[in-house]
């Protein structure tokens, strides 16, 4: 059995269990998905510039096959400005001192005036916190032992994430510790394994859920999901103090957020199965419609078009398809050059949907 990664160390820290549940039960299509993709042509894309090589709008990542859009070029050289210009990228660290064969890979590494630092550079939109970040104490740790540091050596962990807008907080985040303190974190990580890799790991709930792939297929949330449900017919918001108020919030709030984890989870499970050719009673996918927008490579086509209807077409950039048509340019020499994605959404069928499937 493989053992668990440092980079997943979020997830199976708090639920032991996952682990091996999710080496069961994988991603259901077993792809990777958009966000990761962008995660990892970005993180490319850095490795890129400190090489010294020219970043191009709109090309296609060689390696991962997705456009590098002017966004994602953005994020990589706003956490490029950031980072020291000697430094050590993508390094295998030995952690076999903490469990037997266990290693991880640090993004980036720098040792410079008696401090150790330590970067995570992190390209998706979901908050990250550096304050006791699992992922980075255990890179740090496993460098601070390569290079025999002693125990009061300053250590500063580094999470850039120059794509999270919505906590407020500054996008290039630090955590200052010494090797010591880093150290006395050595037994959780090492019970962890232990734990995750014995016949009956330990699975608690929570908010790493989220990240789980085998949520779907889990007891434990499940159970969880199903005394929510009897909670919530327990609970009564009549005459209740401040702090009652207060805990019962709390409560709900958690509540929701279990269900919600066991609801994608579902939703996910059941438009695979759907799309596969498999029945899921109650439910149907239907097709709907993306935003229309212009192709690659027509805007001088449409700007000139819109000029010959007497219409400027340009903002700072192109305006859209429906807002030109509302400008009365002809639809049809629109379609002319615009494309419209689609995909499937699950939708709850009526009891007369249900009897049509079935011929009833």
């Amino acid at each position: 059995m493989r053992l668990p990664t440092v980079s997943g160390a979020g997830t199976w820290l708090e639920c032991h269990a996952s682990h091996q549940a999710q080496m069961k039960y994988p991603r259901l299509d077993n792809t990777k998905s958009q966000a990761q993709l962008e995660g990892l042509s970005c993180h490319l894309m850095l490795e890129e510039l400190i090489e010294g090589k020219e970043l191009i709008v709109d090309s296609i990542d060689p390696k991962w096959g997705i456009v590098r859009t002017q966004e994602l070029i953005d994020a990589v050289n706003k956490a490029y400005e950031v980072l020291p210009k000697v430094v050590e990228v993508e390094e295998k660290i030995d952690l076999s001192f903490i469990y037997l064969g266990w290693y991880g890979k640090i993004d980036i590494s720098h040792q410079a005036h008696g401090i150790l630092n330590v970067y995570d550079v992190k390209f998706g939109h979901t908050y990250v916190k550096v304050e006791e970040n699992p992922q980075l104490m255990a890179y740090a740790i496993g460098k601070a032992h390569q290079l025999n540091l002693p125990s009061n050596h300053t250590v500063i962990l580094h999470i850039i994430q120059p794509r999270e807008y919505r906590s407020g907080e500054h996008f290039w985040r630090t955590w200052s510790t010494t090797v010591g303190e880093l150290y006395n974190y050595i037994p959780m990580f090492k019970e962890a394994i232990e734990n995750a890799m014995s016949k009956v790991p330990t699975a608690r709930t929570g908010p790493q859920c989220k990240y789980c792939s085998a949520r779907s297929n889990c007891n434990a949330l499940r159970d969880v999901a199903y005394d929510v449900i009897d909670f919530s017919d327990h609970l009564s918001t009549t005459d209740l103090n401040g702090d009652q108020i207060g805990v019962d919030l709390k409560l709900v709030r958690q509540a929701l957020e279990r269900l919600k984890y066991f609801e994608t989870s579902l939703e996910e499970q059941a438009v695979h199965n759907i799309a596969n050719g498999k029945n899921v009673k109650g439910w149907g996918l239907i097709p709907q419609l993306g935003s229309l927008k212009w192709k690659r490579g027509v805007d001088d086509q449409v700007v000139n078009i819109a000029k010959m209807y007497g219409v400027d077409a340009t903002k700072t950039t192109l305006i859209t398809p429906r807002q030109l048509e509302n400008l009365n340019v002809d639809k049809s020499v629109i379609s002319l050059y615009t494309e419209q994605t689609s995909s499937m959404k699950l939708v709850e069928q009526s009891a007369n949907d249900i009897a049509k499937l079935f011929n009833e």
